[in-house]
């Protein structure tokens, strides 16, 4: 069960999410367009090639067991840093959910957070047009952000669950990470 959602401060979100946001649409829309079809089309060796390009431990997991199917990932910019953004489609009903990895530091001002044991994810809730919630958190040197049109407690619940499952994918420089939610019942 998912504690309650705390106010984290007045603050927006941050031009980081609402690039985030876009981004996620744009590849939503039109998924051939923001996949990189060069990586491989496993998500886990996909993570680990975009890993070892960006310098960064990219968060890329097998969500197969959870009803998801990798639709592919690339290399990305955000506000000019590079990031990856990995794309996934619940088989049941076609959602789609972004897996982006930045940076630490990401300029997130998310408006609430959420502690689930040593780990707390910070919320920025749904946009009013596009229903498109982000869900964030820090590991080591990278910020995760999960943006889908899902309840924010799905979000938590599935990206909880696969953070208690990551597995360390030893890659040239760095390790790549492995990660699943969605409101409907």
């Amino acid at each position: 069960r998912t504690p309650p959602v705390q106010n984290a401060g007045s603050f927006v979100a941050g031009r980081q999410v609402a690039d985030l946001r876009a981004m996620h649409l744009a590849g939503a829309a039109e998924p051939s367009k923001h996949v990189d079809f060069a990586l491989p089309r496993s998500p886990v060796e996909a993570g680990r090639v975009l890993g070892a390009k960006l310098g960064l431990e990219v968060l890329a997991p097998n969500l197969t067991t959870h009803g998801f199917e990798f639709v592919g990932a690339r290399p990305c910019e955000v506000r000019g840093t590079p990031a990856a953004h990995a794309m996934y489609r619940a088989s049941a009903t076609g959602d789609v959910l972004s897996i982006f990895t930045l940076q630490r530091g990401a300029d997130l001002r998310p408006t609430d957070f959420v502690r689930v044991g040593s780990r707390t994810y910070y919320v920025c809730n749904s946009d009013p047009e596009n229903r498109l919630s982000v869900v964030a958190w820090s590991q080591g040197e990278q910020t995760y952000l999960w943006c889908a049109r899902w309840c924010i407690n799905s979000m938590i619940q599935m990206a909880d669950c696969a953070c208690e499952s990551l597995q360390a994918c030893p890659s040239a420089e760095v390790d790549v990470a492995s990660t699943r939610g969605s409101n409907r019942p």
